[in-house]
């Protein structure tokens, strides 16, 4: 992996390395820039400065729906045109130099949504011959996201870098997706989430306390549950639980003590599996597709050991008749009602 993080980084600096060769006859300015530049933008009383803008996403590291955030490696790289950096405006020639960027203006740009991240290469820019100003940054950590789990398993997501320019609003910076530097690693993926190709949007954001609107640039990629893990660990065990409480319509109402026991073992074995699955389950206040089934579940496990006392009280008191029938109809109620709690889980 190493090898290929490199190969990355020189992809995104060496097409700033070509644009920055010094041109034959030009004296080189030894790399300094004049004061005064880093706090105006080019057109102070001009248009929006346009600015460049793309990520390419290294790694997805993991997705963290309870903490609500996913942890992420990414490059970001913008560019933008600054006529005072011009060889003729200079005197000389800034191309091939790499200058601090707080030496030139820039567009102060925050991850918004990024959260315990670190930088990974120097906070520098390069300059060329015709004034284009260059900046490549490495981000990794994590970045938050809301995520709404009321599908939960069968849930999707969109997962967003939100690029922000904090120092100056959309009638001073334009944000332009930089479509050269927009993507993802071919083999981006998780063990339980499918990702899909992203795509950048430039949209802005509104900041009340200063009554101003700010560019923005997202980088949205869009990923989906895998069901696998949850189909063979939670719903088809649960499935085969509540099959296994119906099994007391089959035996003799007369003999409760049998019925009131298996129903007991059922809702003992149901109690357990509860306990193993909340483990991996979102902890969250509403109710998910998932939450909605083991609900139901329970329910009718509760129900048959409801219709076993009744049952096993009717045959005591001398009626083994109404007691056998209760039974009968309970092996297509309870069916019924099976179907109605899928419905309600994942369909409704």
């Amino acid at each position: 992996m190493p090898w290929l993080l490199r190969v990355i980084l020189s992809f995104f600096l060496m097409q700033g390395a070509l644009e920055t060769v010094p041109a034959a006859g030009k004296e080189a300015t030894k790399c300094v820039v004049p004061s005064g530049m880093a706090t105006e933008r080019p057109d102070p009383e001009g248009i929006p400065t346009k600015v460049q803008i793309g990520t390419y996403v290294i790694k997805i590291f993991g997705i963290n729906d309870i903490n609500q955030n996913f942890k992420a490696d990414i490059f970001l790289r913008m560019q933008w045109k600054d006529p005072r950096l011009v060889d003729q405006s200079l005197g000389g020639s800034l191309a091939g130099c790499k200058v601090p960027l707080d030496a030139v203006w820039h567009p102060r740009v925050l991850l918004l949504n990024g959260e315990n991240f670190s930088k990974h290469l120097e906070e520098s820019v390069s300059i060329n011959s015709e004034g284009r100003v260059r900046y490549v940054q490495r981000f990794a950590g994590d970045f938050s996201i809301p995520f709404h789990l009321s599908e939960f398993p069968f849930d999707q997501h969109t997962l967003a870098i939100s690029v922000v320019s904090g120092g100056y609003d959309t009638g001073q910076v334009q944000f332009i997706i930089d479509e050269k530097v927009i993507g993802q690693m071919e083999d981006l993926s998780l063990a339980d989430w499918s990702i899909e190709p992203g795509k950048g949007k430039v949209t802005s954001i509104y900041f009340a306390p200063q009554d101003r609107s700010f560019p923005l640039f997202n980088y949205e990629l869009s990923v989906q549950r895998y069901q696998g893990f949850y189909l063979s660990k939670v719903i088809i065990p649960l499935t085969m639980i509540i099959f296994m409480s119906w099994t007391v319509f089959w035996l003799d109402p007369r003999h409760l003590a049998t019925q009131v026991g298996l129903s007991a073992s059922v809702i003992v074995i149901l109690t357990i599996f509860q306990l193993n699955v909340g483990n991996f389950l979102p902890k969250i206040s509403y109710l998910t597709r998932m939450d909605r089934f083991v609900l139901g579940a329970l329910v009718l496990v509760f129900l048959a050991l409801v219709e076993t006392v009744t049952g096993g009280a009717l045959a005591g008191s001398g009626n083994p008749g109404l007691a056998k029938n209760i039974d009968r109809w309970a092996r297509v109620v309870f069916p019924i009602a099976f179907l109605f709690v899928l419905a309600f889980a994942f369909w409704i």
